[in-house]
């Protein structure tokens, strides 16, 4: 799944951070905004089967949802999870697999988003760095967590922080786009 994703990222990260000067923020994030909120809902609501199994998409469906992940993450400047991860969720992937898929997707994702800034000169390498490791940390310390609870906990704190991400993006940028 990862390599699949990765295939449309790669291409699309670097066109999405020419689109980044060019897209007014609150513009870009408010879409983004609705997309967590409706996903956040939808995992809060929805009645998931005990022991749901991988669902399997298309190879061609991932690298067109690589690209699209890879297209908005860098033009809006966000992680790649916050967009990847309600795609999966909406499709029925389930929520494990659906966070580790997107932790892995960051790497490539920042690696190539990263190069199509720096061609702009739009890149502060120190904060990039300091980021980097936080995320590094975030991942491992995520990933133990993600081992040890059970399914339906993680649904529940994933629903419930898409749903904070998603009002707190709308508020943003939605008071942005009335205020000029």
């Amino acid at each position: 799944m990862v390599i699949l994703l990765t295939a449309g990222i790669v291409p699309a990260a670097v066109l999405g951070s020419a689109l980044n000067s060019r897209i007014p923020d609150a513009i870009a994030m408010v879409p983004l905004a609705l997309l967590a909120l409706a996903a956040g809902g939808y995992q809060l609501l929805s009645r998931r089967p005990r022991g749901a199994t991988d669902r399997r998409l298309p190879a061609a469906g991932l690298v067109c949802i690589g690209a699209a992940v890879g297209l908005a993450s860098s033009a809006t400047g966000t992680g790649g999870p916050l967009i990847l991860v309600p795609i999966l969720l909406f499709l029925g992937v389930p929520v494990v697999t659906s966070v580790a898929a997107a932790q892995v997707i960051q790497v490539p994702l920042v690696i190539f988003a990263t190069a199509g800034y720096a061609l702009h000169g739009d890149v502060d390498f120190a904060a990039r760095t300091l980021l980097g490791i936080v995320a590094v940390v975030g991942v491992y310390l995520g990933s133990r967590v993600a081992t040890r609870a059970p399914a339906n906990r993680i649904r529940l704190f994933a629903g419930s922080s898409l749903l904070v991400i998603g009002a707190a993006l709308l508020i943003v940028n939605g008071i942005g786009l009335f205020t000029g």
